[in-house]
């Protein structure tokens, strides 16, 4: 029940979308794919390079284990990259929901209400879109108007907790996560260090957030029990790792500085959205806090470390450069305050459906209590129906998820069979998706796009507005040079890069051919087809 209101975000890709669908919600998803498939191409079989950098010098200097069982799926088992994505996007999601479940039973007083606390916990939101209708009657617009305008890029940073389970890397990573927080209530620290130190190894901004989190708790573990414990200091040293590698090793290669200047972006949080989405936990959190204040819990402590820390980092903008603060966001500071609260939930739940004293007039209020928590629900999960709504009805012209066309898909699929290496270049017969079509060239085929991810191509706007200059206006386009093949639209009349007679036709359907650089050693045509001299 937790898991299926996310994952029919699933369905409505299939259903709903032109062209075929990938599996990946949204585009990004599909550079996970395209970094695991490179470990087993360009990489050494654990570590790999970026897959949108074409110098073959390209340090293989990233390893991450998430990405290496992407690229084994597709590499090793020969599975599509998006089914492999989305099936350990359904074990991570699956861990995630059960996990949350066993942390909410932890921190409940008692099993009462269990399953509403919990449905609360996943289905819950905060009041962005009661502030987004507030701030349309305020501006005179329609009250039904932008009503994600302050939910940040349209609900995809994932303000609260079970929104999350839509991306499968974040199914993953906030699966990891929980347990975690499971093991630290059921004191188990040790488990907990494991769990973040497995987080720390696949992804660098959940990795810090949550190395902090957890020190912060363990160094307060200490200070009040006067010890140091062993996960202490297994925490310290897998802390010393995680920094060693990326702010010692990975800074001494150029190519990862510069990488890490475009991504060093300001996404930040508003204030408008930060308390839009917080208020109502922070409300019952600190409620929750003054009246146990006698009578605390340890696990309460933890919360707040949780909180306090992910609000820091979410906010980081305040007294440090930007660097993608949104980043920290993904329900780690909304999480923690409703764990905090949930007792009160329950409390409010038992206050509602208690049975009148007497009959009558007491039945009256009886029903106004079930109605006014009908009413507290409604309100509850309003933010996730509004987003799931919109999922569901993404325009036509505008889709945020990502499907390719048969023509498209079919040439991937040819240069993906015939294994055909080298640097490549698409230009689709839709002018406006030819850059898309560049970057899932990395996920799809052995091919390393002359220009893919935006943030991760060296020289990507350069390269761009020259391809641009070249297929629009016939300009020289030295960069075009280094690019061994090219899908291009059947009726395609420009002038090719060193004259049409340096290209050899390979393949061919009714919308696309594949051109490979005659001159150039490598596959040549056999019947219509394609096989190794």
């Amino acid at each position: 029940m937790a898991v299926l209101p996310f994952w029919s975000v699933y369905l409505a890709h299939v259903m709903l979308g032109p062209n075929r669908p990938t599996g990946f919600i949204i585009l990004d998803c599909a550079y996970y794919c395209a970094n695991g498939r490179e470990i087993f191409e360009r990489g050494n079989g654990l570590a790999y390079c970026n897959p949108y950098d074409p110098d073959p010098a390209a340090p293989v200097i990233y390893w991450h284990w998430l990405p290496w069982l992407l690229g084994a799926g597709t590499k090793l088992v020969g599975l599509d990259p998006g089914f492999t994505l989305c099936l350990l996007g359904a074990m991570g999601g699956l861990a995630c929901a059960y996990l949350t479940f066993r942390l909410v039973e932890a921190v409940l007083p008692s099993s009462r209400y269990l399953v509403p606390c919990y449905l609360v916990t996943m289905w819950g939101g905060g009041l962005l879109v009661v502030t987004a209708v507030a701030t349309n009657l305020a501006l005179g617009r329609p009250i039904g108007s932008f009503l994600l305008q302050h939910d940040p890029f349209d609900g995809m940073w994932f303000l609260n907790w079970g929104r999350n389970l839509i991306l499968p890397t974040e199914a993953t990573y906030h699966a990891l996560v929980v347990g975690a927080w499971l093991a630290v209530v059921r004191g188990q620290p040790g488990v907990a260090v494991g769990c973040i130190a497995a987080l720390a190894a696949t992804h660098p901004f959940s990795g810090i957030q949550h190395l902090l989190v957890l020190g912060a708790w363990l160094a307060w573990r200490a200070v009040t029990r006067r010890r140091i414990e062993w996960p202490a200091v297994a925490h310290l040293a897998v802390f010393i790792a995680f920094c060693g590698y990326y702010f010692g090793y990975l800074p001494r290669f150029p190519q990862h500085q510069d990488i890490h200047g475009r991504w060093s972006l300001e996404w930040n949080l508003s204030l408008v959205s930060l308390l839009a989405a917080g208020v109502p936990v922070f409300t019952l959190a600190a409620a929750r806090c003054w009246r146990d204040r006698h009578d605390w819990r340890p696990e309460m402590t933890f919360f707040l470390f949780a909180a306090a820390v992910s609000f820091c980092l979410a906010k980081h903008e305040l007294f440090l450069p930007a660097r993608q603060p949104l980043h920290f966001t993904r329900g780690y500071t909304w999480l923690p305050l409703c764990l905090l609260g949930l007792p009160l939930v329950q409390r409010g739940l038992g206050w509602a459906f208690s049975s009148p004293v007497h009959p009558g007039g007491g039945l009256a209020r009886h029903a106004g209590r079930i109605a006014l928590a009908a009413a507290l629900a409604g309100l509850a999960v309003l933010d996730n129906t509004t987003f799931l709504v919109g999922m569901w009805n993404q325009p036509a012209d505008r889709p945020r998820d990502c499907h390719m066309s048969p023509a498209l898909a079919d040439a991937f699929g040819f240069l993906e069979r015939a294994r055909i290496t080298g640097i490549l270049l698409v230009i689709s017969p839709n002018d406006d998706s030819w850059e898309d079509y560049n970057y899932l060239s990395a996920t799809y085929t052995g091919l390393t796009p002359l220009h893919g991810h935006p943030y991760l191509t060296p020289a990507y706007d350069d390269i761009v507005a020259e391809t641009r200059a070249w297929y629009q206006k016939g300009d020289p386009a030295p960069r075009l040079e280094r690019v061994d093949v090219m899908i291009v639209p059947l009726d395609f009349s420009k002038t090719l890069p060193g004259g049409a007679d340096a290209w050899t036709p390979l393949h061919a359907n009714d919308a696309v051919v594949v051109l490979k650089r005659s001159r150039l050693p490598g596959l040549v045509p056999v019947g219509g087809d394609v096989g190794r001299p």
